[in-house]
């Protein structure tokens, strides 16, 4: 006779085997929608790490170039790097090669504003100063290459082109006409004496070749948002050579920063020690404005750097000195 404990043990067993008995059934009849949810979650899977992909590259390509300027000066809010269009060369494919009588070229300048950028040649008799009051008011003709379309004027041929004269005879003559690489040429005669018919020779006798002009001073830091920078090479005679670069951010009521490079440094007698570059330098301060000057090494050239506070906080005299630092000579 069976002992009852060892039947109810058996039958206990049993029950607990029947109840973990996989249901094949049921696991077959869900194994369509198993698969499917799967499928899906691979599909999702590989969608996030194509995502993570593409947003590792984009973060790489974002990341700055290089590390930044160390001393470049911390403040003001407005202080930033200089703007990213400005680059060493600028196209100016159009020359003036026989200018008449002594006009000899005395002066290039590039202007560059957020969106645009302005290239030109100015011819003159004489050595052109360009800081003197009067430059502008003196005989000259100046090619330039700017954006922007034709203004209105008389409709006249320069060469093969069709472009416009603004007759302001005797004072000033201006054809301007498309420019090849977009844009328009410009070519103004400026109280030379010359007649209608010679300022159109003059212009279509303007040669399209590829020339660049070169920036002898670039600027590591500018004040504002948006400056206005210009830069000026003078080719008067050898001791009177030199090379501006100015940011003008007057227009956000922030300061103008100018660095000149010239021979010889100018004489004055206010001056305190600073170093630039760990080298010897005279600084300059008055309530409205600060300057450096620093002969540079193995030449007789001298970079001169002032500053003219604006409306926002005025520069350190730490600050002025790091962003005078930054200033790259080329050449």
């Amino acid at each position: 006779m069976t002992d009852p404990i060892e039947t109810l043990v058996r039958r206990a067993q049993q029950e607990r085997a029947a109840a973990t008995t996989p249901d094949l059934d049921r696991i077959l009849a869900a194994l369509p929608a198993l698969r499917r949810r799967r499928a899906r979650r691979r599909r999702t899977g590989f969608a996030l790490a194509a995502v993570a992909a593409i947003l590792a590259v984009v973060a790489i390509v974002l990341l700055p170039v290089g590390t930044p300027e160390r001393n470049l000066p911390a403040g003001p809010p407005s202080a930033r790097p200089s703007p990213t269009r400005s680059e060493p060369l600028v196209a100016m494919p159009y020359e003036l090669e026989h200018p008449p009588g002594d006009y000899r070229e005395r002066l290039r300048t590039i202007e560059e504003g957020p969106t645009w950028v302005t290239a030109s040649r100015i011819y003159t008799e004489t050595p052109l100063d360009p800081l003197a009051s009067d430059a502008g008011s003196l005989p000259h003709l100046t090619l330039t290459v700017r954006a922007g379309g034709l203004p209105e004027g008389e409709p006249v041929g320069v060469g093969a082109v069709r472009g416009v004269l603004v007759d302001g005879l005797p004072d000033s003559a201006t054809v301007t006409w498309p420019a090849r690489l977009g844009g328009v040429v410009s070519f103004e005669a400026v109280r030379t004496g010359l007649s209608r018919t010679q300022v159109l020779q003059l212009a279509a006798s303007v040669a399209d070749h590829s020339l660049w002009l070169d920036k002898r001073l670039i600027l590591g830091w500018t004040p504002g948002e948006e400056p206005v920078i210009r830069y000026t090479q003078s080719l008067m005679d050898a001791d009177r050579w030199s090379a501006t670069v100015t940011a003008d951010a007057s227009a956000e009521d922030r300061g103008i920063l100018t660095a000149t490079l010239a021979p010889g440094l100018p004489a004055r007698q206010d001056s305190q020690f600073a170093s630039l570059h760990a080298r010897p330098a005279s600084f300059y301060e008055d309530p409205y404005a600060l300057e450096v000057d620093q002969r540079l090494p193995d030449n007789d050239l001298a970079l001169m750097v002032r500053y003219r506070q604006g409306g926002a906080p005025p520069l350190t005299r730490e600050e002025f000195l790091a962003a005078a630092e930054a200033i790259e000579v080329r050449g």
